[in-house]
């Protein structure tokens, strides 16, 4: 029996457009009517994975920002894994030498530092 259907979203739930398409849905909702547990896992932001959420109709499970936060389908997070601020600090300083797009993720805010 299964338990839990997990799924990732961009290239695999989202294909060509942004959403989710309408047979996709229908599974989803098929095995989520059937007692599955939906779990969204995605390197995006968790306020996204909420909006997929909604999108379909039912609270799923959240595993954001490539597994920094892990949250209930009820929001309670169970998980968060971010480097301590003077690591973080040392992390940007490294990557700044380096021709790099870089984008810094502090929570559910993201900052991109001007060029």
């Amino acid at each position: 029996m299964i338990k839990m259907f997990v799924s990732d979203l961009d290239g695999t739930l989202f294909q060509d457009k942004i959403g989710v398409s309408e047979r996709d849905k229908q599974a989803l909702t098929s095995l989520y009517n059937q007692g599955v547990e939906i779990c969204l896992a995605s390197g995006r932001m968790d306020q996204e994975l909420v909006k997929v959420s909604q999108e379909l109709g039912f609270e799923c499970h959240r595993v954001s920002q490539n597994g920094a936060f892990v949250r209930k389908a009820s929001g309670k997070q169970l998980f968060e894994g971010a480097f301590l601020p003077k690591i973080a600090k040392q992390i940007d300083e490294i990557a700044t030498g380096f021709d790099l797009f870089q984008t810094i993720s502090i929570g559910q805010s993201i900052f991109i530092p001007k060029r």
